[in-house]
């Protein structure tokens, strides 16, 4: 009877320190799994934006002796080692100069389709004309111009219509006028999505590059349809279209670029951003050829990048005269102004997250 207790009590002693073992082993496991994760999680962790920094310990937080030997001990229950308790991986800004990584920008090229659909679709919710807008302010316009410049001031275009004229620059000026509207709000518009995903913060204000070509592409049916009614055919010259217009959009993202970046810290940028625009178009020749500043100041008036991009567009579809070696301070004040606007952006952007 005496031998039957002692194997009982010694039966359930052996299963109870199995059950203490099997615990400890499968606690070890759990804790050496956690750790690969956190280690995966660093990796994977991307982005330079201070908001995105990985946990740091608390001050004079050290492993002691016996921390160690109990990961010592896992590891070698496990096979698997995981990092020191005071090995951490801390994902902080870079500092210095810093490039903007196109590569970068390029991989994330289907998040800037995806902004552009969006601010596309709500660009024309709930409106009653939809699309038709696109058509809409281009008439007015012209039909405004026409009056004013034409009739009353007796502003003359040459052998071109000074309708068709009108249209030309006029469209080209509403794609950069709210191009420029538009990637001025772009960061403080997703002010949501840059404070919480890491993306490259320039798709933010290419994505605002294209909606206006929509516009753009509806309203240059405008143009086809007075052409062939006043019997105008463009010739060669119409290959130049496409650099023409490339020129277009540099000169919106240029501009709006630098307006965004400052927009984030001052908001005054986008308050004043519609009475800039209103200067800009009085100071660029949009119902009026810029023949028209002679001297000296034709210099000075070239400077306007915005110059350049419409006489060359006039060019290549209405025939018109070629531009001059104005063309080229155009063009070299659009180069400058594109660099600057870069260059003030990326070293700027690591800041956003925390400011905007």
């Amino acid at each position: 009877m005496t031998s039957l207790l002692t194997s009982s009590f010694l039966l359930r002693r052996a299963s109870a320190g199995a059950a203490r073992s099997l615990v400890a082993k499968g606690w070890g496991e759990l804790m050496t799994g956690i750790d690969r994760i956190r280690v995966i999680g660093s990796g994977r962790r991307g982005g330079s934006d201070t908001s995105e920094k990985l946990t740091m310990p608390p001050s004079g937080a050290v492993a002691s002796e016996s921390d160690r030997r109990s990961r010592h001990r896992r590891s070698e229950t496990t096979g698997l080692r995981g990092p020191e308790p005071d090995s951490w991986i801390e994902n902080a800004p870079t500092k210095g100069r810093r490039a903007l990584n196109l590569r970068e920008v390029w991989a994330y090229r289907e998040l800037v389709f995806f902004l552009a659909q969006r601010d596309l679709k709500a660009r024309y919710k709930q409106a009653a004309f939809g699309v038709g807008w696109a058509l809409v302010q281009p008439i007015v316009g012209v039909v405004v111009f026409t009056i004013v410049f034409n009739r009353l001031a007796g502003v003359s275009t040459g052998d071109v219509p000074y309708i068709v004229f009108a249209l030309v620059g006029f469209l080209t000026w509403l794609y950069i006028s709210s191009t420029v509207t538009a990637t001025t709000e772009s960061l403080v518009g997703n002010a949501p999505l840059i404070t919480k995903v890491y993306f490259p913060r320039l798709v933010a204000p290419l994505g605002a590059l294209v909606p206006g070509m929509v516009d753009l592409a509806v309203g240059s049916g405008l143009v086809v349809g007075l052409m062939a009614y006043y019997g105008l055919a463009p010739d060669a010259r119409l290959l130049a279209l496409p650099l023409c217009l490339l020129g277009m959009m540099a000169a919106a993202l240029a501009v709006g670029l630098l307006l965004a970046t400052i927009n984030v810290r001052y908001r005054d940028v986008g308050k004043a951003t519609g009475f800039l625009i209103q200067l800009w178009l009085l100071g660029s020749p949009v119902a009026y050829p810029s023949n028209l500043v002679t001297g000296e100041w034709r210099w000075v008036y070239a400077v306007n990048p915005v110059v350049g991009v419409i006489d060359s567009i006039r060019w290549s579809v209405l025939a018109t005269e070629a531009p001059g070696p104005e063309l080229i301070v155009s063009a070299a004040s659009l180069a400058i102004l594109l660099f600057l606007a870069l260059r003030y952006f990326a070293r700027t952007e690591r800041s956003f997250a925390d400011v905007i």
